[in-house]
């Protein structure tokens, strides 16, 4: 049977050998939730882009559709009858002919409409780019961060296998101080 002062020697190195492994693991999610982030903000970047081309095609066809409604003219004439007397309760001539266009008022009040829509849309699409450009700026910023991360060594992991050899050597150390001790 071995005596107990033998078990105390053997027992005590172990405990100062033990270490906390749960950092190293806590570190490696970290680094790679950095990266998940980026992912998820170059996915946003491509949505906001594919809004900001679908809002230049719509806004491309509202100004085709303006210009068209613009070049309509409305025309009024009235071809007066001078051979005839004049009437008296209206004071003109009689009316040989009369040639008479709409007038395109409200149409014009739609196009204004449109305008007012294709204002809105180019502010939406002016706010969207600024969006773009700020989530693109802090891409970059992560992944520079990512570069530093992944560049640097890990002071936490070189510092913790200092400590565990550190702790073999003195737990050897104990161990042959105190044999030498029980041989004497």
């Amino acid at each position: 049977m071995v005596p107990l002062k033998y078990k105390i020697l053997f027992i005590v190195p172990l405990l100062f050998v033990s270490c906390k492994p749960k950092q190293v693991i806590t570190e490696k999610i970290s680094s790679s939730s950095d990266s998940s982030a980026v992912l998820m903000l170059e996915e946003v970047i491509t949505q906001k882009e594919i809004q900001i081309i679908s809002l230049q095609s719509e806004l491309n066809r509202f100004e085709e559709e303006n210009l068209n409604l613009k070049s309509e003219i409305s025309t009024y004439e009235i071809n007066y009858d001078t051979t005839q007397p004049i009437n008296p309760v209206t004071q003109k001539p009689p009316i040989s002919s009369e040639i008479i266009t709409k007038s395109n008022s409200q149409l014009e009040k739609t196009l204004n409409q449109y305008e007012v829509l294709l204002r809105e849309a180019s502010i939406e699409n002016t706010h969207l780019t600024t969006k773009n450009i700020n989530l693109q700026l802090i891409v970059e910023a992560m992944k520079e961060e990512n570069k530093t991360l992944k560049s640097k060594s890990n002071p936490g992991t070189q510092l913790k296998s200092k400590l565990f050899l550190t702790g073999i050597i003195s737990g050897i150390m104990i161990c042959v101080i105190s044999i030498m001790i029980i041989r004497k």
